[in-house]
C-alpha cells in the first residue's frame, strides 16, 4: 500500500530531471493514504543532517524548510529520538522550539 502511495521506490530518485514531479505524486499519495492535511519527507545525510526531499505542496515544503533552517521542530525530533512526534500544539511548544514555533 505504501509503495503505491508513493509512486515509486525511493532508490529511483536520484535527482534526475523529472524525478520531482515522482517526488510530489508520491507525496498526495501519502497524504491520501493518512489522511493528512500536508506531508514531507526528509533524508539524513551521514554526518546526521536533514534535508528536505519532497513536500506535498508548498505549505509543506516551507515548512520543512525551516525546521531544517532552525535546527528544531516535530521532523528533527522525530529523527534524533527516533519515535513519533504527533499532535503537538506549536502554541504551548514554544519551550520546546523557540525558533520553530510562532511568535
Amino acid at each position: 500500500m505504501l509503495d503505491q502511495a508513493l509512486g515509486e521506490p525511493a532508490d529511483d530518485r536520484t535527482g534526475h530531471e523529472g524525478d520531482e514531479g515522482a517526488r510530489d505524486t508520491g507525496q498526495r499519495g501519502c497524504v491520501e493514504l493518512l489522511d493528512v492535511a500536508a506531508a514531507g519527507i526528509m533524508l539524513a545525510g551521514q554526518d546526521g543532517s536533514l534535508m528536505t526531499v519532497a513536500a506535498s505542496d508548498e505549505r509543506a515544503r516551507l515548512l520543512e524548510l525551516f525546521e531544517v533552517q532552525a535546527d528544531e521542530g516535530p521532523c528533527r525530533d522525530c529523527y534524533r529520538l527516533g519515535a513519533a512526534v504527533v499532535n503537538v500544539d506549536l502554541a504551548d511548544a514554544k519551550g520546546r522550539w523557540p525558533l520553530f514555533t510562532p511568535p
